[in-house]
C-alpha cells in the first residue's frame, strides 16, 4: 500500500479526468480496481462479445472477467419499441475482498460510461492555485451522435469552486465522446463527468493505491475507496440483473 504522490490521468481504468494528484478521504477503507471494456449486447439483453481495453491483467483473469460479464442481464436498446443489438463502453468495478487465506477479487459492478475519444485538461485558475485551493466539479454534458458536446452544465454550486467550474466547462466543449451504438448507428447521450483540481505534494490523506499481482503474470492497480468516474445518465442500454456475475474471479498474491 502506498500514498499516491501523483495521480496519472492516463490510466486506462475508466476513471475521472484528473488535473494533477488526486485525493480521497473516506473513513472506511475499501479497495477497488477498474477496467474499461467494450461490450456488444444482443437484442435479448445478453452479451455477444466483450473486449477489455488496455488491460494489465493476464489472459486467465481476462477470460474470467469476460465469463462473468456473460452472466449479466442487460436492458437492451430499443428502436420503435423493438429491442435491437447495441454496443457500449463500460467501466468494470473490481472489488478486493478479504478471505480466510488471503484476498479475492470479484466483479462488483458494471457502469455504462461515456467513452472519451479526446480530452484536454482545464487550466488551473490562477487565484485558486495561488491560494492552494483544491476541489472537484461535476459536469453534465449532452453530446450528439458524432460525440461532440451539445450542452455543458456545471452541477457544482459551491461558490468557492466557481472558477474551477468555469474552467472545466470551457474546456469540455473541446472534448469528444464515444457514443453508444444502437442497431449499428451512433446515438446521442448524456454523461456526468467529475473533474478534479488537485496539487502535487498534497497532504498525507492523498489517494492510496496498491498493486495486486496474479499467478498468471498480470496485475491490477487498486485504490482505497471509490474513485469517481464518468457515468452515462441517458443511455440506450442499461443493466437489468447483475447478481449472477459476482462469483470470485480468483485470488491475487499479497497487495503491495
Amino acid at each position: 500500500m502506498r500514498t499516491l504522490a501523483h495521480w496519472m490521468a492516463g490510466l486506462a481504468l475508466g476513471l475521472a479526468l484528473c488535473v494533477a494528484a488526486a485525493a480521497s478521504d473516506g473513513s472506511e477503507e475499501r479497495w477497488f480496481g477498474y477496467q474499461s471494456a467494450e461490450l456488444e449486447i444482443g437484442p435479448e439483453g445478453r452479451l455477444i462479445e466483450a473486449r477489455l481495453v488496455d488491460s494489465t491483467l493476464g489472459k486467465t483473469m481476462q477470460q474470467a472477467i469476460i465469463e462473468r460479464l456473460g452472466r449479466v442481464e442487460f436492458e437492451p436498446a430499443k428502436v420503435d419499441g423493438k429491442p435491437v443489438a447495441s454496443a457500449s463502453r463500460a467501466t468494470l468495478q473490481l472489488a478486493v475482498l478479504p478471505r480466510d487465506d488471503g484476498l479475492e477479487v470479484v466483479l462488483d459492478d458494471v457502469h455504462l460510461t461515456a467513452g472519451l475519444r479526446r480530452t484536454t485538461a482545464p487550466r488551473y485558475p490562477s487565484r485558486d492555485l495561488s491560494a492552494g485551493r483544491t476541489g472537484e466539479v461535476r459536469l453534465q454534458i449532452e453530446f450528439g451522435p458524432d460525440g461532440k458536446p451539445t450542452a455543458v452544465e456545471a452541477l457544482t454550486t459551491d461558490r468557492d469552486l466557481s472558477r474551477m467550474a468555469a474552467a472545466a466547462r470551457k474546456v469540455a466543449w473541446d472534448w469528444e465522446f464515444e457514443p453508444q451504438r444502437v442497431d449499428g448507428k451512433p446515438v446521442a447521450g448524456s454523461a456526468v463527468v467529475p473533474v478534479r483540481f488537485t496539487l502535487k505534494g498534497g497532504p498525507s490523506g492523498d489517494l492510496q493505491r496498491g498493486r495486486l499481482n496474479f499467478p498468471d503474470g498480470g496485475y491490477l492497480t487498486v485504490f482505497a475507496n471509490v474513485v469517481a468516474q464518468e457515468r452515462l445518465t441517458r443511455a440506450a442500454v442499461g443493466v437489468r440483473s447483475f447478481d449472477a456475475a459476482r462469483a470470485p474471479l480468483g485470488g491475487p498474491q499479497p497487495m503491495r
